[in-house]
Parts: structure tokens; sequence; C-alpha cells
């Protein structure tokens, strides 16, 4: 009342004013508000984002892992297969020869007397000596 009789003013003009300042304050204030939350927003956004991305690449190299693993399971049953189809051809080999192998030591061939078993047999083309057992070459051993 006293600043309305100061400023030759009605009291309801006073108080729309007063009114009008606080809802420019309040307005300003929610203005800063929502900057400072659309901020906070946008940052979250993008380290969601990143982490989305990130969690995809993770999934496609566990996928690549997993079937990389696969692969490699199915080339060991690969190798593993030759190897035996190897040893297989190896000892057929030998039979049709009529040289001894260690699955037929006890039985002499047609026209061999029996020799004491032994798992190597040379190789004619080489000076290294196939190993039945493991199915590998090594060198022969000198005195």
């Amino acid at each position: 009342m006293k600043l309305s009789r100061e400023l030759g003013l009605q009291p309801r003009q006073i108080v729309i004013w007063f009114q009008y300042r606080r809802a420019e304050w309040k307005a300003r204030q929610l203005e800063r508000l929502y900057d400072t939350l659309k901020h906070d927003y946008d940052v979250i956004s993008r380290e969601k984002q990143k982490l989305q991305d990130e969690f995809t690449q993770f999934e496609y190299l566990y996928k690549l892992s997993h079937l990389l693993v696969l692969q490699v399971m199915k080339w060991k049953g690969m190798l593993v297969q030759q190897a035996t189809r190897e040893q297989v051809v190896s000892t057929v080999d030998t039979k049709i020869s009529g040289e001894e192998t260690v699955e037929s030591t006890s039985v002499p061939s047609s026209n061999k007397t029996t020799v004491a078993a032994s798992p190597h047999v040379p190789i004619p083309e080489c000076n290294y000596v196939f190993n039945l057992l493991t199915g590998c070459a090594k060198l022969p051993s000198y005195p």
C-alpha cells in the first residue's frame, strides 16, 4: 500500500506488476533448468549410443570367435581323419608289399621269415624312417 501511494498507482496494479515479475523470474529459472536438463540428456543419449555401438561390436566379435572355434574344431577333425587315413594307407601298402607290420608280426608273410617287431618302417626313396605309431618321419639314428 505504501508503494502504491508513493508511485501514485492503484494497489491492484502493484500486485499485478509483482506477479508478472515473479512469473518472469520463474520462467527464466525454468529455462535455465531446461537447458541444464537438455544438456544432461544429450550427454547421456550420446553415451547410450556409444555403449550400444560397443555392445554391437562385442556381440559381433563373440559370434565371430564362436565361428572361428567351430572352424578350428572342424579342421582338427579333418587333420585327425587325414592322419588316420594316411596311417591306414601306410599299413595297407606295407601289407601289400609283404613286409611285416606291428599288427602282423605273429603271422609270417608268405615268403619271408619272421622279423622282430619294430614300429619303424624304412621309406625306400629316402634316408628317413617312418614311424607307424606316430605317423611321422624321423631321421635315422647313427651309431
